[in-house]
C-alpha cells in the first residue's frame, strides 16, 4: 500500500519492487510535454432529442480525431463531484490503522489488477487503487463516514451519463442506439478510485504505463491544477500532457467501441505519470462487456467495407490483455482480420 508505505519512509528510500523496466520510463523526465487541451462536447441539450444528431455528430468526430475529449455541462451537480473527490481524498488519509483496517477487508489493490492476481512479476506502477461495483457495496469501505453515501451518488450519476454517451454515440455510428446493451457490450460497469502518491524519485517509475483501456469506453474525473497534470495522451507520435478542467469530464473511447466501429473510432495510447511534489487523485468509471459477450464490427458499418476484427468473446480479449499487460498496444492488432 503506498499511500501507507510513504507514512514510513524517508526523503529519497525508493522500494526496488517498483522500479519499472527502461523501456516503460519517461523517456527524459527534465522535459515535460506541452499542455494540450482536447476537443469539448457541450452536452447542455442532451435531454433535447432535437440536438441529438448534432450532439452524436460532434462525439463520433472527437472519437475519431483523438479517441479522448472533454465533455461539459454533462448534467452531475458540482456538490456531487466534489463530494466524491473529497470522499475519495479523505479515504487516503485515514490514521495508518484504519487505512490497514478498511483495505483488508474491501478490494484494494497496488499497482494494477495483474499484479494484485498474482499475474505479473515486474515491478509495480506507482498508484493505489480501489475498485467498485455498485452490486458489492457491503465490501465499500466504512469510514470515512460518509464515503459510500458520496460515492454511490457519483457512481450513479455517472451511470446515467454513460447511458446517454452510449446511446449518442450508437447514433452517431448509425447503430440502433440500443446497439451496445442488445448486445451486452455495455453490461459491466467499474468505478475506480485511483490515488498516485508523491514520489521519491519519479524517474524510476510512473502512475501507469503506455496502454489502450481494455473497455468500451471510460469517464474520468479530475481535479483542476498542476498537482492533477499526470494524465498523458500519445497523438502523432508525441506526449501530450492532459489538461484537466473543473467544468468537465475526459471520456476516453476504449479498444472495443474501436473494435465495433470497424476502426472507425480510436482508441487512444495513454499513461499517467507521476510527481515528487504532491499526490494526485482521479476517479474513473468504466463500461466494458460482460465476459461471455461476442465482440466484432456492427453488421452495417461492413456493407460497404470489409470488417477489420475478428469476431471474439471478450473474456478471452481480457485473458489476452491481462496477459499482455506491459504490452496492451499490441493485443488488439492481434485480433485484426488477416487478407
Amino acid at each position: 500500500m503506498l499511500t501507507d508505505y510513504l507514512r514510513q519512509i524517508n526523503g529519497g528510500v525508493f522500494p526496488a519492487d517498483h522500479v519499472i523496466l527502461p523501456d516503460e520510463r519517461i523517456e527524459n523526465n527534465l522535459f515535460v510535454p506541452p499542455p494540450f487541451h482536447l476537443s469539448a462536447a457541450d452536452l447542455v441539450a442532451i435531454n433535447s432529442p432535437a440536438h441529438h444528431d448534432r450532439i452524436s455528430q460532434k462525439l463520433v468526430e472527437m472519437a475519431q480525431r483523438y479517441g479522448m475529449f472533454y465533455i461539459t455541462n454533462h448534467g452531475i451537480r458540482d456538490r456531487v463531484m466534489t463530494n466524491a473527490l473529497w470522499a475519495a481524498k479523505m479515504f487516503f488519509e485515514l490514521p495508518s490503522y484504519e487505512f490497514k483496517r478498511e483495505c483488508e477487508r474491501c478490494l484494494f489493490y497496488s499497482s494494477s489488477v495483474v499484479h494484485h492476481l498474482n499475474l505479473e512479476t515486474e515491478a509495480k506502477y506507482w498508484r493505489d487503487t480501489l475498485p467498485f461495483y455498485l452490486s458489492s457495496m457491503p465490501l465499500w469501505p466504512e469510514n470515512p463516514p460518509r464515503f459510500r453515501d458520496d460515492i454511490s451518488q457519483f457512481a450513479s450519476a455517472l451511470e446515467v451519463l454513460a447511458n446517454k454517451l452510449i446511446r449518442l454515440i450508437s447514433r452517431g455510428l448509425k447503430l440502433d442506439e440500443s446497439y451496445f446493451h442488445d448486445h451486452g457490450l455495455s453490461q459491466v460497469r467499474r468505478l475506480n478510485v485511483n490515488r498516485y502518491p508523491r514520489c521519491p524519485n519519479p524517474k524510476l517509475t510512473c502512475g501507469l504505463a503506455k496502454h489502450c483501456d481494455p473497455d468500451l469506453l471510460t469517464i474520468t474525473f479530475v481535479e483542476a491544477g498542476d498537482a492533477a497534470q499526470g494524465l498523458e495522451v500519445c497523438i502523432d507520435n508525441e506526449w501530450k500532457r492532459v489538461v484537466p478542467r473543473d467544468d468537465a469530464l475526459i471520456v476516453t473511447i476504449g479498444s472495443q467501441m474501436r473494435v465495433v466501429s470497424n476502426k472507425k473510432l480510436k482508441a487512444p495510447v495513454h499513461r499517467v505519470v507521476v510527481n515528487s511534489r504532491s499526490d494526485r487523485t482521479s476517479i474513473c468509471y468504466a463500461v466494458a462487456p460482460s465476459n461471455d459477450s461476442y465482440v466484432e464490427p456492427a453488421e452495417v458499418l461492413t456493407r460497404t467495407e470489409s470488417p477489420r476484427y475478428e469476431k471474439y468473446k471478450y473474456g478471452d480479449y481480457l485473458l489476452n490483455h491481462l496477459g499482455h499487460y506491459r504490452d496492451t498496444t499490441g493485443v488488439l492488432p492481434s485480433y485484426e482480420k488477416r487478407n
